[in-house]
């Protein structure tokens, strides 16, 4: 598993509609190949953001920057940006999650992620 990570500076009062925006890429990207999830963590004053998006294989991350698909969707979040975003790529080699009360975990291996698609979303 592969994930990128992108950090955007924002000014106050667009977060609303930065995670309204995240929502939508969020569903498109259901459809993406090799996608597997995303989080979007705020500093919840406006100014910070980081998105995390989960991929199956660095190729398959990578693919959606050749293609032109995560250009296209930055440009969705320009008008609630400041500056450039700044982007970063790393091999995931531990993730867990909450699965039917109990912890699942993944080390090392991260081919099994089945139970990520249960994570309900934040409130």
């Amino acid at each position: 598993m592969h994930a990128r990570m992108v950090t955007t500076s924002m000014p106050s009062g667009k977060g609303d509609e930065e995670a309204r925006i995240y929502r939508e890429m969020v569903d498109g990207a259901r459809d993406v190949e090799g996608f597997l999830g995303a989080l979007l963590l705020t500093d919840g004053e406006g100014g910070k953001s980081v998105s995390i998006t989960l991929w199956e294989s660095e190729q398959a991350m990578l693919h959606t920057e050749e293609s032109g698909w995560w250009q296209a969707q930055i440009d969705k979040f320009k008008h609630v940006m400041e500056g450039a975003p700044q982007r970063e790529h790393f091999k995931v080699e531990v993730a867990g999650w909450p699965e039917a009360g109990r912890e699942k975990s993944t080390q090392g291996d991260t081919s099994d992620v089945s139970g990520l698609s249960d994570v309900p979303p934040p409130p």
